[in-house]
């Protein structure tokens, strides 16, 4: 029995028709579409958007020491706030309002810093300390940005003992910015005390 001697060509006629209208659905495709180049798909993404846009620096040492798995994201925004001194303490308010006063609100003795809020100020030596102390670890009187060295360095790795210090740094330095905030704009103080009693209220 003779076969279709027409059959191959209209495999092949009907191969190159389909191959040139996909070809030309694909360039009618690039040319109305954008094409998102940063990504290798040319599909827009935030992730690509932000490596794109972003100026990409080394890690700190100290990343690890604000950014765990276990962390409180709000507490540790404060603690990455105050690594970077970017709080509104009144030492970097009188750089450009030169009138206010500079005297630090929780022991009114002494100019209002970072350095001194953390943890020079009276008011605040005596929480971390106690702090510490509850979490088996001697307190070096350190100044801030030595403090965040020594800090980084005995907070490595993943063990429980590691992660109940850096929790404790977190709500330490959150609770001292809050009351901070309350003598601050709400005329509002609580003794040392209350800070170091249970239960937390992490409103």
């Amino acid at each position: 029995m003779m076969g279709d001697p027409l059959g191959s060509f209209r495999v092949s006629s009907h191969k190159q028709n389909r191959e040139g209208l996909v070809g030309a659905q694909s360039r009618q495709y690039r040319a109305t579409n954008n094409v998102w180049t940063p990504s290798s798909f040319g599909i827009y993404s935030a992730a690509s958007a932000w490596d794109k846009f972003r100026k990409s620096k080394p890690t700190v040492g100290w990343s690890k020491l604000v950014w765990y798995n276990q962390n409180i994201p709000k507490m540790s925004f404060i603690l990455w706030l105050v690594i970077k001194c970017k709080l509104s303490t009144m030492d970097r308010i009188l750089t450009f309002a030169s009138s206010v006063p500079v005297t630090c609100v929780l022991c009114s003795s002494a100019t209002e810093s970072h350095c001194h809020l953390f943890f020079e100020c009276p008011f605040t030596d005596g929480i971390w300390p106690s702090v510490l102390f509850k979490c088996g670890v001697p307190w070096l009187r350190l100044p801030w940005p030595l403090f965040v060295m020594w800090a980084t360095s005995c907070c490595r790795g993943k063990s429980l003992s590691s992660i109940v210090l850096k929790l404790s740094l977190d709500v330490t330095v959150y609770y001292v910015w809050r009351e901070w905030n309350n003598r601050r704009f709400k005329n509002s103080s609580q003794p040392i005390s209350t800070h170091l009693s249970p239960p937390l209220d992490f409103d």
